[in-house]
């Protein structure tokens, strides 16, 4: 769908585990959004407003965020994604155990200024079960 909210695909992308997902408008297709253009429309988007809008205080809380996993989750931070929309926190990537999940979710609820934390996160198990490992 062609109206679908940026959080919406990166969800869908995520949940399915896919790298691209169709865009179709009137029941044509128009076009194709692959991760990387996901990230690019999420950057530009936060380049077009000014420092007065929630953007710039979620790119606050997304460092915030980025400095409380490093420091007392004990997760990856390299295998971590974090988008922060209107002070809701989506974690992406990988988590060793559901504590670890667990650690990183409590650790972005701790940081000032997050309303919410959507935690995305794959077990590296389950991760390596569809791959066959």
């Amino acid at each position: 769908n062609a109206e679908m909210p940026l959080a919406d695909i990166a969800a869908l992308l995520e949940n399915q585990r896919i790298k691209r997902v169709p865009v179709v408008g009137d029941d044509v297709l128009i076009g194709i959004i692959s991760r990387s253009n996901l990230l690019q429309a999420l950057v530009a988007q936060g380049t077009t407003k000014t420092a007065s809008t929630p953007v710039a205080d979620d790119r606050q809380i997304r460092e915030q965020i980025l400095q409380e996993l490093n420091e007392n989750s004990g997760a990856r931070i390299d295998l971590v994604s974090v988008i922060v929309d209107k002070g809701v926190a989506h974690l992406w990537g990988i988590a060793d155990t559901e504590d670890e999940a667990a650690a990183m979710r409590i650790a972005a609820e701790n940081v000032p200024g997050v309303r919410a934390v959507e935690n995305h996160t794959t077990m590296r198990s389950m991760l390596m079960m569809t791959q066959g490992a």
